[in-house]
């Protein structure tokens, strides 16, 4: 089972605290890539991501058969595809 936000929030204090961490103040566009398979920041709860960024425009993406370490992951390249498409539609507004 996916490890509870709660349940991290107690581990890590600061990175889930959101007046701590800041996220609130950042403005602009947020690309976050979650992992469908990751036990520490399941892809499941997706659209709940967005709730932390409160001024940036956030694009969520699930990436498939990744975990949380994307870049070990035999189908990295989907996640660095999504990432330069992202950038591309990025600078081009």
């Amino acid at each position: 089972d996916p490890l509870a936000r709660g349940f991290l929030n107690s581990l890590f204090p600061i990175q889930f605290d959101d007046a701590a961490n800041r996220v609130g103040l950042v403005q602009g566009p947020v690309l976050v890539q979650l992992g469908d398979h990751d036990q520490l920041a399941p892809a499941v709860p997706a659209a709940a991501e967005t709730a932390h960024w409160t001024q940036a425009q956030v694009t969520v993406q699930t990436l498939t058969n990744i975990g949380h370490d994307v870049n070990l992951h035999l189908t990295h390249m989907q996640s660095w595809t999504a990432i330069d498409t992202w950038l591309q539609a990025q600078l081009a507004r």
